[in-house]
């Protein structure tokens, strides 16, 4: 393990446990309980296998996509020969862990319109590295870590490393919680004594450790930054009555860092261009932000390019 990032999992480890010893368990016993469900159920031999499938993953709660599941679970019940058979391999440790997922997403892709035909529905297929993470780390989760693409990308940013490609995500997630694992970083006596008010289980929960301090701790951060966003847009918004400024502001979304500027005219407020207040990393700038398809935005790009800063 580099000094980096030795010193950044320190660092997030610190935070994680202040933020337990200050609010206690921080609702993430769910994760425990949904694996515990899946290894009291899981069968791969059943004879009813989409019902055995429905019970093993009923704990799953917000750690799968709509989408993911809606398409799992119908194709489970569809085509459970089909089904069974993509577990069987993706669960096969003799083979890499890469060449699993890949035939797994295959296999998915090709069962998808067959599906579809079947149920007369339009759906998404979306068996992507969050959904694989979860069917991985559900079965083997002294192996694996559960993936999720916010606190990788955040993860990435504090080790000041570059993301890899969509698909190529979660496996770089996991060879950097090997490292963790490897390190004895997780042995720090205070996580230790902390983690054991919360932690009763029969496996190896080394990776739901370092998942749930990659959570939390983001999500900590998140919460500030959103309350410093708030802060902010409301005194814009005061400051704007108060002068008798000819704008208003757009409201802020849910789990978003930005809002649009609208001028009275609408010149700088339309489908094509408008600017925007956004929240980076604590930071506050103003953009001036284009829309459209990527060629009329480009369009818009080098237009301003002579410009001045």
């Amino acid at each position: 393990m580099n000094d980096n990032l030795r010193s950044t999992v320190s660092s997030l480890i610190e935070k994680y446990v202040a933020i337990l010893e200050k609010n206690g368990e921080p609702n993430e016993q769910y994760k425990y309980s949904a694996i515990d469900t899946f290894q009291q159920n899981w069968d791969l031999e059943a004879e009813d296998f989409s019902q055995m499938f429905l019970n093993s993953f009923k704990g799953r709660q917000n750690l799968l996509f709509h989408n993911s599941w809606g398409f799992i679970e119908k194709l489970a019940k569809e085509f459970p020969k089909e089904t069974r058979e993509m577990f069987r391999n993706l669960y096969d440790e003799s083979i890499d862990v890469s060449r699993r997922i890949t035939a797994f997403q295959v296999k998915s892709k090709e069962l998808f319109l067959q599906l579809q035909e079947v149920i007369s529905k339009k759906i998404q297929e979306k068996q992507d590295e969050r959904a694989i993470s979860l069917y991985l780390a559900f079965r083997y989760p002294e192996k694996y870590i559960l993936y999720k693409n916010d606190y990788y990308k955040n993860f990435c940013k504090k080790l000041g490393i570059k993301e890899k490609e969509v698909g190529q995500r979660f496996l770089h997630l996991q060879e950097l919680a090997d490292e963790i694992k490897q390190s004895g970083l997780l042995e720090d006596n205070r996580l230790v004594n902390i983690y054991k008010l919360y932690s009763k289980h029969d496996w190896d929960d080394t990776y739901m450790r370092i998942q749930n301090i990659l959570y939390v701790t983001f999500k900590e951060e998140f919460e500030k930054n959103k309350e410093n966003f708030k802060i902010f847009y409301d005194g814009i918004k005061q400051y704007i009555k108060n002068n008798g400024l000819k704008f208003k502001l757009g409201e802020p979304i849910k789990q978003r860092k930005w809002f649009w500027v609208f001028d009275e005219e609408g010149y700088f407020n339309n489908k094509y261009i408008h600017y925007e207040f956004l929240l980076n990393e604590n930071k506050i700038s103003i953009d001036l932000h284009f829309e459209s398809s990527k060629t009329k935005a480009q369009e818009f790009h080098d237009l301003c390019k002579p410009l001045p800063d």
